[in-house]
């Protein structure tokens, strides 16, 4: 069974936080949806840390929720850079490049060419490389 995790830029400083997705309705300081990514049993200071009812310490960080993408549960060619949705692939020796969306018509993640590159499967990802993501290198996408 993969697990299943999430990424995000945090609010405070821009970093990215990876972990699980949750999105809090209603909270005591305003009505507004909050986006969180939380890690469990976190090895911070305790400030940065909440106990949780069984006495595990979680680390819980507000992100941008347009920025949150999910661990597609494949590594790029190097077998050790996790995808993420929102990454952009280069194919290694060629100049293709593409961005690691869902479909909702396929019921999968893709590779969506930029330019006049054609989508492809999301396996491809094997023989990529990831030059960046949607978020931080929106030049990439030109």
């Amino acid at each position: 069974m993969r697990e299943i995790k999430f990424r995000g830029i945090r609010v405070d400083n821009g970093e990215w936080v990876y972990g699980y997705y949750v999105v809090v309705e209603k909270d005591h300081i305003d009505e507004g949806r909050r986006h969180y990514i939380v890690t469990p049993a976190c090895f911070l200071s305790a400030d940065d840390c909440c106990p949780n009812r069984r006495g595990m310490y979680t680390f819980q960080r507000e992100v941008i929720p347009e920025t949150v993408g999910q661990s597609i549960g494949l590594k790029a060619s190097d077998d050790k850079t996790e995808v993420y949705q929102g990454d952009i692939m280069q194919q290694k020796k060629s100049e293709w490049r593409f961005v690691v969306e869902w479909s909702d018509f396929r019921a999968r993640y893709i590779l969506q060419g930029i330019g006049n590159v054609l989508k492809q499967d999301i396996g491809f990802c094997e023989v990529c490389e990831r030059v960046g993501n949607i978020h931080q290198n929106p030049e990439i996408l030109k």
